[in-house]
Formats: C-alpha cells, structure tokens, sequence
C-alpha cells in the first residue's frame, strides 16, 4: 500500500511531476497533500488533505497508519515541511517499519534559513529506503554529509507529445539567416514558466530590444502564469519595462495558468524557446522538459540547474540581456552546424525515451516493488 505526500492540484512543479509519475505506476496510491494549496480542479476520491505547510504533520501520520500504508514517497522541497517534524515523521515512519522514499527535488540549502540545512536532519536521511535526486551535484552534496549509501540518481520527467509538423514551418535555412532575411523573416521566440523574479523574463525583454536595434524581426511570447498573489508585482513590472521600451507590438505576455496540451501545442509553434533563469536553487527545472517535449529547440542561460539536460540544449554565453542576445543572433545567423553541434536527432529521441515518464514509472515501480 503506497502513500505519496506531494502538493497536489495546484500551480506547482511538484504536483505535476507527482501526477504524471502516479500515472504510470501499476501500483494504487493513496495522495497525502497541503490543506493551505488554491486548487486548480476538484480533488479525485484517492487524495487526503491532512497536513499543511511548515506546520505539524501528526494527522499525516494518522492517515498513514488509519491507510496501512507500507511505503511512504515523499516529494521534498526546503519550503515545503518544518525540519524537525519531517525529522520525527520519518523516525516514525521507521520505528513502524514503512519504507520511505524521499524524492530530493533540492539539496542547495537556502542561505538564509539556517534551520533548513539537510545536515540538521541527516540521522533521518540515513534511515530512508532511498535517496532519489536528479544530478550528480546534488549526489555529491550528499556525499560531503555523508549520505552515499542510499541515494541515487533519479531524472526529471518529460511529457509524451507528437508534434504536427505540417504546422511547423522551416525557421531558417541551414547556412543561416542573411542579413536581408532577418529583417524581412519574423523570428518567433517564446520562454515558459511561473512568473518569479529569478527566471531573467526583464533580462530577455531587453535582449529582444537589443536584437530589434540590431534589425532583427524578432517577437516573443512569455507564456508566464502568475505563481500566487505575492507575485503580481513581479507581473506589473514586466508589463511596464515592456511599455517603456516601446515593445507592445512585439513583446506578449500571457498570464495564465493552462493545461500541458495546449501549452506543448504553443511551444511547438515557435522558432526558439528561450530559458534565461538568473538564479535557482532547484537541482532541475520542470518548466524546461515543457520546452523539450515541444519539438521546438531550446536555449538556455549556463546555470547549473540545466546540467541533466546539457546533451539536448543550447547554452547561451552568458547571463546578461547582451550575451543572451548575442546569443540568440547566433543561433540564428550562423547555421546548422553551429546549432547542432551538441545536439544530434537520435541522440534528442534516445534522451526523450530514457526521460519519459513512462519509462520512469516503470523504474519506480521496480523500486518499490523491490522494497515491499
């Protein structure tokens, strides 16, 4: 009997990812998820609410034992749990012989937060039945606290989806752009997801005012939804840098929150996706496999959140609004051989394969099998 502690419909990277893992196991599994979330849809029957965040999780243990659950999967984040009640619910968990698996989604600890460092919580770390993270960083962060035995290397997802390409046209010639076709030839460029002041979306804005003075046709689309009320300053501000560089007509910004169909259907139909994130703590980006999943090539600034994802992207020369244009002009004017140089058809179609969700469900399923 499996029980999974995730957020759970609601406007976050976990509950998708927990969704779509949950999708392809064999195994039913009973969803323990925040009472605090803004849902986006209604709840299914297999979903108990009974814990909120950073506060106690005694009625999660309840549920645990009321479910005779024998393996617990919890989806870790550092905002999500109290350090000592994740610590206790985890002693807990063991002292009643329920294997956990703990999906570390981060192992960077937030600088301002000194309660939160895994290190605080490393005796409970070591009596989990597995470790799963998705880097090598984050496997060596857990080495320098000495926690080896029991972690291993877990990807991201990507989403199954089959790109109509009679509806994608051919964006550039493989010489690259002429001098002439760049100022006649739209250029569609387009960047996805939560509208947070990390993701560098000022950054590119001033890249495309950068490219358009350079005479490039070039238009973008921020497919951007707004994370919470928090931050729809964060929002305002776009839309006003966008209205002070005079860049309406070419710059758009759609706020809303929409399911992965049509956002994959959107992303399909761009030149370029652009991810140019100043700063992350997050071991991977979700928000990335979207672009990956939509046929569409991606560029992204060098930050090591992109690491697992290095064979099947191109990395821009730098962070700021010049080298990310810079960046992007080159892509464009200089070719396929440029463009390509890292990144090959089958070797995108083999990275896909191995990162799909189905495939990792059936290797979760494995692991869990294994343990029961």
């Amino acid at each position: 009997r499996v029980g999974w502690v995730t957020t759970w419909n609601s406007r976050c990277g976990l509950a998708s990812y927990s969704r779509y893992l949950i999708q392809n196991l064999v195994t039913e599994v009973k969803i323990y998820a925040p009472t605090d979330e803004e849902l986006t849809e209604i709840d299914e029957q297999n979903v108990d609410r009974c814990w909120s965040t950073n506060r106690t999780l005694i009625d999660l243990k309840r549920s645990i034992i009321r479910d005779k659950i024998t393996t617990l999967i919890i989806q870790f984040n550092y905002g999500l749990y109290d350090f000592s009640e994740l610590q206790e619910l985890i002693n807990f968990l063991k002292n009643k012989s329920i294997s956990v698996i703990i999906f570390l989604h981060a192992t960077l600890d937030p600088k301002f937060e000194p309660n939160k460092k895994l290190l605080n919580i490393k005796d409970a770390l070591s009596k989990c039945d597995r470790l799963m993270v998705h880097s090598p960083n984050d496997l060596n962060r857990l080495k320098l606290i000495k926690l080896t035995h029991n972690s291993c290397l877990f990807p991201h997802g990507i989403l199954p989806f089959i790109i109509n390409l009679e509806k994608k046209e051919e964006s550039y010639s493989s010489s690259g752009l002429s001098h002439k076709s760049h100022i006649e030839r739209k250029i569609k460029l387009a960047s996805y997801g939560f509208c947070l002041p990390n993701k560098g979306f000022p950054e590119l804005i001033y890249a495309v005012k950068i490219l358009r003075e350079k005479e490039f046709n070039v238009c973008l689309n921020l497919r951007t939804a707004i994370y919470n009320e928090d931050y729809v300053w964060f929002y305002n501000q776009l839309v006003s840098l966008i209205d002070q560089l005079d860049l309406k007509e070419y710059v758009s910004i759609d706020n809303h929150y929409h399911d992965d169909i049509s956002t994959l259907e959107c992303l399909s139909k761009v030149d370029l996706l652009v991810y140019p994130y100043q700063s992350s703590n997050e071991s991977c980006s979700g928000a990335i496999r979207q672009g990956l999943a939509s046929g569409t090539p991606v560029a992204v600034t060098p930050l090591s959140i992109f690491d697992d994802v290095k064979p099947v992207i191109y990395e821009l020369p730098g962070l700021t609004s010049e080298e990310i244009a810079k960046g992007i002009q080159d892509w464009f004017v200089k070719g396929s051989n440029f463009r390509n140089q890292n990144i090959n058809s089958s070797a995108l179609a083999a990275w896909k394969k191995e990162h799909s969700f189905s495939s990792l469900g059936i290797r979760l399923q494995g692991i869990i099998n294994a343990l029961s």
